[in-house]
């Protein structure tokens, strides 16, 4: 996870607003300006902040997907299981059983 200083914070509330209100023409002349093109020359390339928050926001939106899936195999594997013990001879529960029992290696 990221922890933000203060200042960083600041910069990217500054950065949303500037998003916000300038066209893409305006942001293109303010970055190619000659004083932000010199003080760029001087910096080496490192991981930016704003490129590491994207980065961490993908990992999560994939990891929060896989916990989606998972959550609604359980809810099917819970409503199988009330099923189960609510109803064992109202259908052929025994391969439903089974499914469970391999599935959660249960012998």
């Amino acid at each position: 996870m990221i922890v933000l200083t203060y200042e960083q914070s600041a910069k990217i509330q500054l950065l949303d607003t500037l998003f916000d209100t300038l066209s893409i023409d305006e942001l293109k002349e303010y970055t190619e300006s000659e004083k932000i093109v010199s003080i760029l020359k001087g910096k080496t390339e490192k991981s930016s902040l704003l490129s590491r928050f994207v980065q961490e926001h993908d990992i999560l939106s994939i990891e929060m997907g896989s916990q989606k899936a998972e959550v609604a195999m359980m809810k099917h594997d819970l409503q199988v299981l009330i099923k189960l013990v609510l109803k064992p001879n109202d259908y052929n529960s025994h391969s439903d059983a089974t499914a469970l029992k391999s599935k959660y290696h249960i012998y």
